[in-house]
């Protein structure tokens, strides 16, 4: 068997390295929210892979309930950092709501 070409080897070092990251997101979801790779990808594709609240097509995290645990949807990072920063709560919202619409 003849061996690789360098460029070769990097192209397949690269599928490696993309298949571990995939393998340690789908272990670090399970232990992190109790869901499977393939519960993401459901979630993801029902939502048409955008944010749930601002409909971006930008990398979606999990956003979940931190007393419940329950989870919500997929966001991207800055809606979840935004309900984060609000408190999750809907009350801190409808206020939000309130002055933006005065």
């Amino acid at each position: 068997m003849a061996s690789r070409t360098l460029q070769e080897r990097i192209a397949h070092a690269a599928v490696m390295r993309r298949r571990e990251q995939l393998n340690n997101r789908k272990s670090w979801l399970k232990q992190e929210y109790g869901m499977t790779g393939e519960q993401y990808e459901t979630l993801e594709k029902a939502q048409n892979f955008c944010c749930a609240i601002c409909q971006s097509p930008a990398p979606l995290v999990v956003d979940h309930d931190h007393v419940t645990k329950e989870i919500r949807g997929l966001l991207c990072a800055t809606c979840n950092k935004g309900l984060g920063m609000l408190g999750d709560t809907a009350a801190s919202l409808l206020l939000a709501l309130k002055y933006l619409t005065k």
